[in-house]
């Protein structure tokens, strides 16, 4: 898309955007909604460690029901996450997923909402949650429907333990606990 164009890379941390600090993934939404497609905006990040500036020219952004869809059907609007635990999720790049030798497992986090239980334990666009180990028998999640069948009986109040890796490799893998509803 428009970020890939501009040369921004998987693993970069957006500082700026258009001049305003970008501090969640919500932050940058809010920005780029004030702005028309076709704009072109500043954007400042972060590359290991290394200060770049780049342009991004604005296009019409596909829906949101499309980001999580499940690959298997694609005619078929799934965004497991969203209500439940607070983020949504799409299919993991292969090339994402060999570089990070996730060994065919894993489904990249796209965007984690302000108000849900995500909020502050994981971050869109940098985190890839691999397997669920609560509720048990632990599952290994490899596409976007396993994360939906392993939360699908999950209610208010429940709790769900996630593996989860994230893309920058010195930060390694954790195990996120969330509380449905929390």
């Amino acid at each position: 898309g428009p970020a890939k164009e501009a040369g921004i890379e998987v693993g970069d941390v957006i500082i700026t955007v258009d001049g305003k600090p970008v501090e969640r993934v919500s932050s940058l939404q809010r920005i780029v909604r004030q702005r028309r497609v076709g704009d072109r905006i500043p954007v400042e990040l972060m590359r290991f460690g290394t200060k770049k500036r780049l342009e991004v020219r604005l296009v019409e952004a596909e829906s949101m029901t499309r980001l999580a869809s499940n690959p298997d059907a694609p005619d078929a609007a799934v965004n497991p996450a969203a209500g439940k635990l607070g983020f949504t999720v799409e299919p993991l790049p292969a090339d994402l997923a060999a570089r990070l030798r996730t060994s065919g497992r894993g489904v990249r986090v796209t965007d984690v909402s302000e108000d849900g239980p995500a909020r502050d334990k994981m971050a869109g666009g940098s985190d890839v949650v691999l397997a669920v180990l609560y509720p048990t028998p632990r599952r290994d999640v490899r596409t976007v429907a396993d994360l939906q069948a392993a939360i699908a009986t999950l209610k208010e109040g429940d709790y769900v333990s996630l593996l989860v890796q994230s893309i920058d490799p010195r930060l390694g893998q954790r195990v996120v606990n969330l509380r449905i509803g929390g």
